[in-house]
């Protein structure tokens, strides 16, 4: 299927990203634009196609939820977020709705063992001790 590859990646189609599953995703946001998608029906759909990066990768994915289109739109690009599809059932059947997180990279500095200080074991001026 190399030509298959080689067609796609000419064509500059990037894979597309689903969160039907209700797994959780974590992104970053590249790009956003307004689309428009026709469903299986043949209905017209606007809403927005977003670039992100997932797992390394250049990604797409489109939606026309309200919700989540307000979420993102709070967000700068290169802002990396978690985004989970959750479902519920109400009265009218079952309704999608998203949690979206953002990701806060944390720096951490690695102390090799012998150079963690050693912090005093007294408290309240008097040492613990354990055979007291």
């Amino acid at each position: 299927m190399d030509e298959s590859k080689k067609f796609l990646k000419q064509s500059d189609v990037k894979p597309r990203l689903s969160f039907k599953d209700g797994k959780e995703r974590i992104v970053k946001l590249l790009n956003d634009k307004i689309d428009t998608i026709t469903d299986e029906s043949g209905k017209k759909i606007e809403g927005i196609k977003y670039l992100v990066e997932h797992d390394g990768e250049l990604k797409t994915f489109f939606t026309s939820s309200i919700s989540l289109i307000s979420k993102l739109s709070e967000l700068e690009p290169e802002t990396e977020v978690s985004i989970k599809m959750n479902r519920k059932k109400g009265e009218q059947g079952y309704r999608s709705f998203y949690e979206v997180v953002s990701v806060v990279a944390v720096e951490t500095e690695f102390i090799p063992d012998n150079e963690i200080p050693v912090i005093d074991e007294t408290w309240n001026g008097i040492k613990e001790d354990s055979e007291q």
